[in-house]
């Protein structure tokens, strides 16, 4: 995870954007030379490969973007499918330099050049920005809604989904009913909500006034699992195998589809 302020987003998305600003500055800088008309084709093709990248995630989770038809217009919900992005690139690239001869050397170099790097940012990222394998939990002081004193490594022996939220924020309490939902359909997967610096009376209040039904609701009032976390924010979802290790994290609002996804990957 990346902030820069009061902004936050994941080092991925991070990647994804400067990738495809060095691949437009290389089609610039070929065209310029060599009157190529790289980057109009390129542009053509990245909107083809985020459009058929984001309609084969729909696809795939057609069950839940049903409910909501409106929702697949949400792409911030994180629901896209990348390999199939990249082969549409990758292959509409090879097409066109297939197509022409005065193309060819400089569609090449194009792509070489962009995927390595895409590739170098990418492995930058992945040691620089890297979330830790397991959550630290010897500074984590968390407390149930009676006040008892509850420890993170409790859950452990299930997959656990970790949501680190708080009622002030609007994406958090717009995935709500979606964890909820999740929480009542998947008893095999620990969901566990750890509201971030708010007392347990505002935390009850507002699961009352919300008409939510959640177990495993804690109180981190210090908001510890933020600050080892090394983010500002909210909400972040972890997900943990049955032995406490991060297998992915989601920074942003889940919906019913990029949850499903993120679920499977879990619980594989």
């Amino acid at each position: 995870m990346i902030s820069l302020g009061p902004f936050a987003f994941s080092s991925t998305l991070a990647v994804a954007i400067l990738s495809i600003i060095w691949w437009f500055v290389l089609a610039v800088y070929y065209d310029k030379r060599h009157q190529l008309g790289l980057e109009r084709c390129l542009s053509f093709i990245l909107i083809a490969a985020l459009l058929l990248g984001r309609v084969v995630f729909v696809v795939q989770y057609w069950a839940q973007y049903s409910r909501d038809l409106w929702s697949i217009l949400n792409i911030r919900d994180g629901g896209f499918n990348l390999p199939i992005a990249l082969a549409v690139l990758l292959g509409a690239l090879a097409y066109v330099a297939y197509q022409s001869s005065s193309r060819r050397r400089y569609v090449a170099r194009l792509v070489a050049l962009g995927s390595v790097v895409s590739v170098a940012m990418g492995y930058g990222a992945a040691l620089y920005f890297a979330a830790p394998a397991v959550l630290p939990t010897e500074h984590v002081q968390l407390q149930d809604l009676n006040g008892q004193s509850v420890s993170l490594e409790h859950y452990q022996g299930q997959p656990v989904v970790l949501n680190v939220w708080a009622s002030w924020c609007p994406p958090c309490r717009a995935e709500m009913p979606i964890l909820e939902q999740a929480q009542q359909h998947n008893p095999d997967v620990h969901f566990v909500f750890v509201n971030q610096g708010e007392s347990r009376a505002l935390i009850q209040q507002f699961l009352a006034e919300q008409g939510l039904h959640l177990q495993h609701v804690l109180s981190d009032i210090d908001a510890t699992v933020l600050t080892s976390l090394q983010g500002r924010a909210l909400p972040t979802t972890l997900f943990m195998n049955e032995q406490g290790q991060l297998v992915d994290m989601r920074v942003g609002e889940l919906s019913s589809a990029s949850l499903a996804a993120y679920l499977k990957r879990l619980q594989r």
